[in-house]
């Protein structure tokens, strides 16, 4: 059986009691004010929100019979739960990644629990229920570019280079990806890395270790030959995607294979 062991509550003869933490009383607070319209009108992103009130009413003790529901691979802002990253660059125009030792890392989670109500549909086009708790990248990368040109001296691109990625671990995983390149990228320079996450496996295609991962809306990355990927490269099929970031209509979620330019 799997150690199954709540956070914020205690569980007795099938009753549940809210018992907190500081980040589970601010999201409280916050969505108790939501529901009384405290916030005003504001930028805020706040038409994602949750937090219901038969939720805060159960954390306020004036609900003892309600039973909480888990989303078990994401949270009251519709963040997807990505795994561990030892490196992660997002949303950044201009970098560069060099020279680091990442070795030896070891995630002991177990894996999924039992208990889950839902999940964030966003997840995965692959399977919508794909919690990616025990999954590991090495150095991962989203919605990145080159410089802009009024900050560049020579070559534009960002890049990924000189670095080395060795034993990685993790055995409820279902992906161990040394460098990953995800979401709306483009402009990145890949060179002279050596990525080996288990001496014991090469380049089987069907199993979770992958080298260097190259996702489907990303564009203009560059791999030199020099780059040694023991567990080999996988570039998915390429998606051309909107010039602008749409909302889906009507929805506080993206569907099944979420934001675009967020994977």
């Amino acid at each position: 059986a799997l150690d199954e062991v709540y956070i914020g509550m205690v569980e007795t003869a099938g009753q549940y009691t809210y018992t907190g933490n500081a980040n589970l009383d601010a999201q409280i607070m916050v969505g108790k004010a939501l529901i009384q319209t405290l916030l005003g009108d504001n930028v805020l992103q706040t038409s994602t929100n949750s937090v219901g009130l038969p939720l805060v009413d159960w954390a306020e003790g004036n609900n003892p019979s309600f039973t909480p529901n888990f989303r078990c691979n994401g949270d009251s802002m519709h963040h997807v739960v990505k795994g561990s990253i030892m490196i992660r660059v997002e949303d950044c125009q201009g970098f560069h990644i060099k020279g680091n030792t990442i070795d030896d890392v070891e995630i002991l989670s177990k894996g999924p629990v039992e208990l889950c109500a839902d999940f964030h549909k966003g997840a995965s086009f692959l399977d919508g229920s794909d919690r990616m708790l025990a999954d590991l990248r090495g150095i991962s990368v989203a919605a990145v570019s080159a410089y802009d040109d009024s900050l560049s001296s020579g070559n534009d691109a960002s890049s990924i280079s000189h670095n080395t990625i060795t034993n990685l671990k993790s055995q409820s995983a279902n992906l161990i990806a040394g460098v990953d390149i995800q979401g709306f990228s483009e402009g990145v320079d890949i060179e002279n890395n050596y990525v080996n996450l288990d001496a014991t496996v090469g380049v089987v295609s069907d199993d979770k270790w992958v080298g260097l991962r190259i996702r489907q809306s990303a564009s203009a990355i560059f791999v030199k030959k020099n780059n040694n990927f023991v567990q080999g490269e996988i570039q998915e099929d390429r998606r051309k995607l909107p010039e602008y970031h749409p909302r889906p209509a009507g929805e506080t979620e993206w569907p099944n294979n979420g934001c675009p330019y967020g994977h």
